[in-house]
């Protein structure tokens, strides 16, 4: 195999530059996907039940239109937010729009009920507008709706349809904004708004991070190997990977979402992991034998690192592959495309980079000074190396200690979905979205569809009750139901003080009457989401002024609990609904990935090294480096969200390379030396090249911090952390741990043998 690439090196590097051509072309193929709804399985109830409640009450998701003045009841705010209100009626694909113009005002004037818009003319003089003033403040259906209560902020609620794609509806909403400009702020808001920037963000940080991450690197392998070769050989093997990798999202006709984004980073920063360790152990070779022939360095190569290059790419793609069990779909698409990068990254490390190598001249003699002289590096860790032979039980405590420590962190980790916490907090959408949380009851809600004669006052009467009931839940803005609209129309025919005032009636008739005496005044289409046309169906809005998890199901919980005790047949979905199942989602693919890619990889390692105490000495790092990742992120708040929840499969699956680096080295040193010596050995040779492939990793994930997403720049930091602990214990809790219970699998195997024949001879021996 060696001989057969030296043989066919150009083809062979032919051959991978026609592969890499093709991923590129296809590159550009790839389309966005920013909704979460499509992130989740198809048959999830939530996502079933909303789907149902959309079909009879329409899509649920609004946008919002704000202005904010100091006083928005000026005749130049009103005059602007009318104007704008009758230009996105006429945009295709909105359904309808609800502003203090459309919203309605029900009075009673001689007996008589009136039903006009709240705004019904604007106001010139200052006792008109304390006029509208009041009235706007005691129209349940306009306060804290379309007006805030401090009448400092208006809104247009939209809503769309089918007629138009999202993004050509967002477009049109754009283009009539600046149409009408004002002194008054305006602001987006609504999840179609969060969507957009989304898709917008995840644009901008394919065009800003990829190009960044390149660069980054290749300054990381300048410095580090001080040798162009050192630079381009490795990271021609990462761009190859990345292109192919890539190319095949379009190819599966899958989409990028926010977490398919990491995919091009993280190639850039572990497919280099390969190539890094072959150049460092070609350095190596170079600085330790006088071998000038490039074609003998490249089979010596080969023939010292297949087996642990091929290992360790089998472990990094088992432990991906593990999202694979994982109910999130792009984080199953993620483990698939990674995957593929990896392998196809190991195969040209293996194969194209020793062919290219042979190609090359061999180092001159200043090369070679320069690559023999020792570094800060080195020293650093024949120090160490000296640490862990004195001092290998204390090691041991003091990582079990550490790991024990924040492993009660764990107990203190959330879990966040919620699309507004993607964005920093001054974020145009992230703004926009505080302020409709804090005056306008919230952009999401539950959607609950109520089954049964809804003209009945008994009926009625419950929902009403349940309206309250729910309203009184901490995180809870406003809820609005038909119950609110029947009491809302009784103050069309009673005065207050009558008995009849603001309550609902106590006939089914009465009802039937109140809704058309309302209709003759109004219109039906007031309440269209709000009820079905044979009012056999209601909707119940919870609008949520905290759309956090813990509030979604303490809502749905109470729901059940109303429905169940008033034996009523309830639908539960909405996008909050939808986001806390996605939540869940993620809480349970984070375990199963993880066992998942822990016992698999486990077991690759145990037949690596024949051994099932190599298996298990292997995994305990990254197990720990888990550990203490989690227990961080419960200490510092870092939530555990659709970026985050992706760091387990992927530390397992890189962390563990550096253990089997070390062991292998170790395994070969000791075949010549003591298990001291050969810890020292291992450290300064093999080592070396597990800090560079440490380091390029934390380098490559460091361009993350200038993500325009806060989750994935919670990622950048969490990679930073938990990588730096997977190569602290592989250099020196992996080595105390060989030096303190001297396993046998690392023996070499006339040691072995010898301890066999001797213990044959002894059967008390034998058995221990």
């Amino acid at each position: 195999m060696t001989r057969l690439i030296i043989k066919y090196r150009k083809a062979i590097i032919i051959l991978s530059i026609l592969l890499s051509v093709t991923g590129l072309a296809l590159i550009p193929g790839i389309k966005t996907d920013p909704d979460i709804r499509n992130y989740v399985p198809r048959d999830m109830v939530s996502r079933l039940n909303t789907d149902s409640i959309e079909a009879e009450f329409g899509l649920q998701d609004m946008l919002m239109i704000l202005l904010k003045d100091s006083l928005i009841i000026t005749g130049e705010n009103l005059t602007r937010l009318k104007s704008i209100e009758e230009a996105l009626s006429g945009v295709d694909g909105i359904e309808s729009t609800v502003s203090p113009f459309t919203t309605k005002s029900v009075r009673s004037e001689e007996g008589t009920m009136i039903v006009e818009p709240a705004v019904d003319r604007i106001p010139v003089t200052d006792a008109e507008r304390e006029s509208l003033a009041g009235r706007l403040r005691g129209n349940p259906m306009a306060n804290g709706i379309v007006v805030s209560d401090d009448l400092a902020m208006a809104a247009i609620i939209v809503r769309t349809g089918n007629g138009s794609t999202e993004e050509a509806i967002l477009e049109s909403v754009d283009s009539v904004l600046t149409l009408y400009p004002g002194s008054a702020q305006l602001f987006r808001g609504g999840l179609p708004y969060i969507r957009k920037a989304i898709m917008t963000d995840v644009k901008r940080d394919g065009v800003i991070l990829v190009p960044l991450a390149i660069i980054v690197m290749l300054l990381f392998l300048r410095l580090v190997f001080r040798e162009m070769r050192g630079v381009i050989l490795p990271f021609a093997m990462v761009v190859m990977s990345v292109a192919v990798a890539t190319g095949l999202l379009p190819l599966l006709g899958w989409k990028m979402s926010v977490i398919t984004l990491l995919l091009p980073v993280m190639l850039i920063a572990v497919a280099n992991d390969y190539g890094i360790h072959m150049i460092a152990r070609y350095q190596e070779i170079v600085a330790e034998e006088n071998i000038t022939d490039m074609k003998i360095i490249s089979v010596k190569l080969i023939r010292a690192l297949r087996k642990p290059v091929l290992f360790t790419g089998l472990t990094t793609v088992a432990g991906l592959l593990g999202l694979l069990m994982h109910t999130i779909r792009p984080a199953r698409q993620f483990g698939i495309l990674t995957s593929a990068g990896i392998a196809i990254a190991v195969i040209l490390t293996l194969v194209m980079l020793p062919a290219w190598l042979s190609m090359l001249a061999s180092p001159g003699t200043g090369r070679r000074k320069i690559i023999k002289s020792k570094t800060g590096l080195d020293r650093l860790l024949q120090k160490s190396a000296g640490v862990v032979a004195r001092h290998p039980v204390r090691i041991i405590v003091i990582s079990l200690g550490i790991t024990l420590l924040l492993s009660f962190g764990i107990l203190r980790l959330r879990v966040e979905s919620n699309q507004e916490m993607f964005f920093p907090e001054k974020h145009p959408v992230r703004v926009a979205s505080a302020l409709i949380n804090k005056h306008f009851g919230g952009s999401q809600s539950v959607s609950v569809m109520v089954e049964g004669d809804i003209m009945d006052p008994d009926l009625l009467t419950t929902l009403d009750k349940w309206t309250s009931d729910l309203e009184s839940i901490d995180g809870v803005g406003h809820v609005l139901s038909f119950s609110q609209i029947i009491r809302e129309m009784t103050k069309g025919l009673f005065d207050p003080g009558e008995e009849g005032y603001n309550r609902v009636p106590d006939s089914r008739y009465a009802v039937a009457q109140l809704i058309e005496i309302y209709n003759m005044n109004g219109e039906r289409s007031d309440f269209d989401r709000m009820v079905n046309y044979d009012y056999s169906l209601t909707h119940l809005m919870i609008r949520l002024n905290r759309p956090e998890t813990p509030v979604v199901k303490k809502v749905r919980e109470r729901v059940e609990q109303l429905s169940e005790r008033d034996g009523i047949t309830v639908t539960q979905g909405g996008y909050a609904s939808i986001m806390a199942d996605f939540s869940t989602a993620i809480v349970n693919g984070q375990i199963s990935s993880l066992l998942f890619a822990a016992i698999v990889v486990a077991l690759l390692l145990t037949i690596i090294f024949r051994s099932i105490a190599g298996g298990v000495i292997s995994v305990i790092p990254v197990i720990m480096s888990v550990i203490f990742l989690l227990g961080f992120m419960g200490f510092t708040g870092i939530p555990l969200d659709p970026a985050t929840a992706l760091l387990s499969s992927l530390m397992i699956g890189v962390g563990v390379d550096y253990t089997i680096h070390f062991i292998w080295r170790y395994m070969d040193e000791m075949k010549v030396s003591d298990p001291e010596e050969s810890v020292r050995r291992t450290l300064v040779t093999t080592g070396r090249g597990i800090v560079f492939n440490a380091l390029s990793v934390i380098t490559g994930f460091s361009v993350l911090l200038f993500s325009g997403f806060t989750s994935i720049r919670f990622f950048g930091y969490l990679v930073l952390i938990s990588i730096g602990v997977c190569m602290v214990s592989a250099l020196l809790l992996v080595p105390a741990i060989l030096l303190r219970f001297r396993p046998r699998f690392v023996q070499p195997v006339a040691t072995r043998k010898k301890f066999m024949t001797r213990a044959s001879d002894d059967p008390g021996k034998m058995a221990r």
